[in-house]
């Protein structure tokens, strides 16, 4: 047996330690960015029955993470109107509340072709007062409309209702 030298055990021990700290997978993503640099991350993913909602470093322990239940989470879906197609899913935490917004600008017309980049972002909220706005990093939003959130409340047999209610509700028996 050859021997192995006190670096390269200090170097394995350095890799498991840091894939200990990584968090495990969080389900089927639904959106997810880069933000401050590259220095943090966002997720929201759904995992079974559960949303999550995840923030901290590329590497190493998350800072937090949310998990509420599809049914009852705050999701709020594109309404229909408007150039920039968008959603928001919002977590809350004791007093803090975390909405996360995702969308793109759709063309005009043929003179304005080109698809617009993805945006997102946080605003988080204490007794509803705005305490932070974060921005996604240009290019780092991964999000696709439909699916995702929608699904999984029709799912539970969830309906969403429009204007003037603007709210899950069952689905009305057909």
């Amino acid at each position: 047996m050859k021997p192995v030298s006190v670096a390269v055990l200090a170097a394995l021990h350095a890799l498991v330690a840091v894939d200990a700290l990584a968090a495990p997978s969080c389900g089927e993503q639904v959106m997810s960015c880069t933000l401050r640099d590259g220095t943090k991350n966002l997720q929201v993913c759904l995992n079974g029955s559960d949303a999550v909602y995840r923030y901290g470093p590329p590497s190493g322990a998350l800072e937090l993470e949310i998990t509420t239940p599809v049914r009852t989470v705050d999701y709020l879906p594109w309404p229909g109107i408007g150039r920039d197609i968008w959603e928001t899913v919002t977590f809350a935490n004791g007093a803090f509340r975390y909405e996360v917004m995702s969308g793109f600008s759709r063309p005009l017309g043929e003179s304005d072709a080109a698809p617009s980049p993805t945006y997102g972002s946080i605003r988080i909220t204490k007794e509803d007062a705005v305490i932070a706005e974060l921005i996604c990093d240009a290019d780092s939003v991964e999000w696709g409309y439909g699916g995702g959130l929608f699904d999984a409340k029709t799912a539970l047999g969830l309906c969403w209702e429009g204007h003037p209610i603007q709210a899950w509700e069952p689905c009305p028996n057909e």
